[in-house]
């Protein structure tokens, strides 16, 4: 029973940062605070296939991203995206 709640006050702990909710695939429309920078690391795995020459070829790529935003002032950011693949 102390290590389920060990484990769940963990889990708060690491979930405390989060801001807002911001959709996996798209740009959030939420933007961080004046000052504030928001580090957002993803990791993302695609399985391509339905090859159109017929061929049959199938492409597996696991792709890390990371999006960082830094708030200027109200409405205005710098953003930065890079992609590891």
């Amino acid at each position: 029973m102390l290590i389920r709640i060990c484990c769940a006050v963990a889990l708060l702990a690491l979930c405390a940062p989060a801001e807002a909710q911001e959709p996996t695939n798209a740009p959030s429309a939420t933007m961080p605070a004046p000052g504030l920078l928001t580090i957002r690391p993803m990791v993302r795995f695609d399985r391509m296939g339905d090859d159109p020459t017929g061929a049959g070829r199938q492409v597996d790529e696991l792709r890390q991203m990371v999006h960082a935003a830094y708030g200027i002032r109200p409405g205005l950011i710098a953003f930065a995206k890079t992609s590891f693949v």
